[in-house]
């Protein structure tokens, strides 16, 4: 049985899309029409729940990539993790774990400093995402419709 801590999560997926561009992600939930900023750390580790990751793994790679207190940094990855899943843009991963990287074996780099996780929500643009029909997809995505319902 995992604990909180060890408990695996990923990204949703449809109808969540998202891209990275210049350690900036970009996710958008096609649903609600809402759209989310992820810079730094908090990009880094969105990208680690791309394959499934603990709590665990996530501050790990953190603490190898920023200048921090370990246990500050699992804080923020625990508060992070609750609000990626109180959004619906990620859930918890049931399929079996596979290895993660191993942090010991990444590079040694300059850190800065762990400034914290940060997800910045907008919903300025709700009315134009919800107004086009890419929306109405089913799980595969567009040009998928999803199928009418007859009475």
């Amino acid at each position: 049985m995992s604990t909180p801590h060890t408990r695996r999560y990923r990204q949703r997926g449809a109808p969540i899309i998202h891209d990275t561009i210049d350690n900036e992600t970009i996710a958008i939930n096609q649903l609600t029409g809402a759209y989310y900023s992820l810079e730094g750390a908090s990009a880094l580790a969105w990208q680690r729940l791309e394959q499934g990751a603990s709590a665990a793994d996530i501050g790990a790679v953190l603490a190898n990539a920023y200048e921090g207190d370990r246990a500050q940094i699992d804080a923020a990855v625990d508060a992070f993790l609750a609000e990626l899943i109180d959004e619906q843009l990620i859930v918890v991963d049931e399929s079996p774990a596979t290895e993660s990287a191993h942090v010991a074996s990444l590079p040694a780099q300059a850190q800065a400093p762990f400034a914290g996780l940060r997800l910045q929500r907008y919903t300025d643009l709700e009315v134009m995402l919800l107004a086009d029909p890419i929306h109405e997809v089913d799980d595969t995505g567009w040009p998928m419709p999803i199928a009418e319902q007859r009475p």
